[in-house]
Order: C-alpha cells, then structure tokens, then sequence
C-alpha cells in the first residue's frame, strides 16, 4: 500500500486516488451506497473488476495517514461478498470532482477499541487480518477455527505478503492471541493456564486434521468420478493430475481409490 508521507510545497489541485482490484460481481458497492462516488470503473473480465475513488486532500501527517488506513481497512472488513485482491493509493493532480473521506461512512465500523494500522511501524497485513477476526468475535463468533482465518487470509493478502508461510505464521499469531482471551474483544488480558492453552490448541489442531483429512478425500473421489467418466485407469498418478494433490498424499489414502487394497482388507477381515 502506497501513502503520501512528505509534504509538497503546492497543493493546489493534489488529491488523493484510491485504487481497488477486486474479484465478485460488485454487489458490496450497492450495499454500502458506494456506487455514485466511484471515480472510475473498469471492468477487466467475468470475475475481476477495478474501481477507483477520487479522494479529496492528501493524507500526508500521521492523523491523516491513520485516518486513511482506518478506511481501508473498513473496506477489507466490510466487502464479503467481493474480494479485495489489492489496495493502493497514489497523490494525482486533477481538477476532477472529488468526494470527501467521511463519504465512506457506510462502510463497517472497526470500534473504538480496535488500533488502526499505520505505515510507519506496523504490519498492514497483519492489522488487516486482525480487525477482521474482531469484527467476528462483534458478530457473535466465540470461536473461529485456525484454518478459518487462514483461508480468509489466503483469499485477501497471499499477493501482499512476504511469502506463504510467513501469511501462515500471522495467522497463527493471531489465533493464538485471541484463543488466549477466550475469544474475547477486550483490552484486559487475563492469562489462561498453561493446561488450558495447550488443551484448546490440541482440540484445534484435531479441528484443523479433521478439516484437512475431510477436504483431501473429497477431492480424491472427485477425481475419480472424473476418471470413471472419462474410461481411463485408477491409478496413483492419473489421480494426482486431476486432483493436484502429491503422490505421497495420494499413496497414504490408497484405501479411498485402490480397489485391489479395499477387496484385500476385506477379505482379511472376513478371515479373521
């Protein structure tokens, strides 16, 4: 995310453009009056789309700064049904019409307890992802599972981040922090016991196998209704290709597609 932080010496005509790259039909602009105050709207295909808002003033000092990202973060929380693949801002010289930043009002509120990133210190990602989660826990969430947050994140900032796994590690940052404060949207931090933290990450980590054990073999057996539709052979490799998965992750559920590995266990079990 790029923000003006220098002072220029003429402000005459400068103003701020905010810039979106987003994936969805664009229903969210409806929903929160956004539609008439879009500067500029481009359509690049089916799914992904770009609006530009035309701001007036520039955020050059801190409170500005803190006031702007406070609104691009409320973009983030507020579009659900339309993915935000990117955010940008640049300082342009125009004459056009401007809107005014408190045109975004409709947006979600973050509430006054929730800190608003900066570009000076902090981690935009990090603070984005984490203002969702709390916006959750305001909803009524008193749990949000590991992988939740994960596939959130995956979906928003894998092209903003560092890498994939540092994505993961600010996810499991953030679940751990809430997870000690019980899911709780609170400044007081009352420290659970060590027994109970480690209890709650096991129960979690179970969650999250079980999720990922459920997802794999869903798509094993998709691609082997694919298979069987096309006529082709069951085998390891054919069942890789389609699916995506590693060979090694389609040899250690042999027993979902090899029918010669289900027909022996039965029949070792009708022996026994």
């Amino acid at each position: 995310m790029s923000i003006i932080t220098q002072k220029k010496k003429n402000y005459d005509n400068l103003h701020t453009k905010l810039i979106m790259n987003c994936i969805g039909t664009g229903e969210d602009l409806f929903e929160y009056n956004l539609y008439n105050l879009i500067h500029n709207y481009t359509r690049q295909n089916n799914n992904h789309f770009k609006l530009e808002f035309l701001i007036d003033g520039v955020f050059n000092t801190k409170k500005g700064i803190d006031y702007l990202n406070d609104i691009l973060s409320r973009f983030y929380v507020s579009f659900e049904n339309d993915n935000i693949s990117n955010i940008n801002t640049k300082v342009v010289r125009t004459k056009d019409t401007t809107i005014k930043a408190k045109n975004f009002g409709n947006l979600k509120s973050l509430g006054k307890e929730v800190y608003v990133p900066n570009v000076y210190n902090d981690d935009f990602v990090f603070w984005s992802i984490k203002l969702w989660v709390e916006s959750r826990i305001r909803q009524g969430a008193s749990f949000i599972a590991y992988t939740t947050i994960e596939d959130y994140a995956i979906t928003h900032f894998l092209d903003m981040a560092k890498d994939f796994s540092t994505l993961k590690a600010k996810c499991r940052n953030i679940w751990y922090w809430y997870d000690a404060r019980d899911w709780k949207q609170s400044i007081k931090y009352e420290k659970k016991p060590k027994d109970e933290v480690m209890a709650t990450r096991q129960e979690n980590g179970k969650l999250t196998a079980l999720k990922r054990e459920q997802e794999t073999i869903a798509k094993i057996k998709s691609a082997l209704a694919y298979i069987e539709h096309k006529g082709e052979k069951r085998t390891a490799k054919n069942i890789s290709d389609i699916s995506g998965l590693h060979r090694n992750t389609i040899a250690k559920y042999k027993y979902v597609w090899n029918k010669e590995y289900i027909a022996k266990m039965h029949n070792s079990l009708k022996d026994y």
